[in-house]
């Protein structure tokens, strides 16, 4: 027989789901403005190269019109020349505690933990990235093809908070926008492995 649980004890299991429903929402949010400060930082990278190729190309029509006394030289970036991040399709995977605690590492051996537990895709390389960086509480890679305009993130806290994001659209030599489901497949796949193998070990290390 299982006994009906008195309004004290109602009251504290939803103070607690409430109270990790908020948690999960400040972790949500971190993120987002995570990856909002990685687009900004991608942006004026962008112009920066845009900036030294124009520099570069003026250097050169000048020294043709020097040599021949004109030129011929036409300008025409190989950079993006929209916004960054304003012409992509994120598929985005979030894993988190359902009810978010303590950090199960210290946020200082994070990135060192992660060369034993890296996992390698055929398709997408390493996750977590080889070049990720320290950032509170976690560590933090965005990636930019300054090109096609195409963006990736990966965020890893100490709390078990995992994110991925990455752009699917694929666009081929009839310049048509293209999703390869295989391409969303196998980044989940190698994301929830690395999550198996992070609660194992962690799991194990709490024994």
């Amino acid at each position: 027989m299982i006994d009906r649980a008195s309004p004290d004890e109602v009251e504290l299991l939803f103070g607690k789901r409430n109270k990790a429903e908020k948690a999960r929402r400040l972790n949500e949010q971190r993120i987002t403005d995570v990856f909002d400060a990685g687009l900004k930082r991608a942006e004026k990278e962008r112009i920066r190269l845009i900036a030294e190729e124009k520099e570069k190309f003026e250097r050169k029509k000048q020294e043709e019109e020097a040599r021949v006394g004109a030129s011929t030289l036409k300008y025409k970036s190989e950079y993006l020349q929209a916004n960054v991040g304003s012409n992509v399709s994120m598929a985005t995977i979030l894993l988190q505690p359902f009810y978010p605690q303590k950090a199960f590492i210290r946020p200082s051996e994070l990135k060192d933990s992660l060369e034993k537990i890296r996992v390698t895709s055929r398709w997408f390389g390493d996750f977590p990235s080889l070049n990720v960086e320290r950032i509170p509480d976690g560590v933090f890679d965005f990636g930019c093809n300054y090109q096609s305009g195409a963006v990736d993130c990966e965020q890893i806290y100490s709390n078990g908070l995992i994110h991925c994001s990455v752009d699917v659209v694929c666009i081929d030599n009839a310049n048509i926008k293209n999703i390869w489901l295989s391409h969303i497949t196998s980044r989940l796949f190698i994301v929830l492995r690395f999550a198996i193998i992070s609660i194992i070990l962690s799991v194990i290390k709490a024994v």
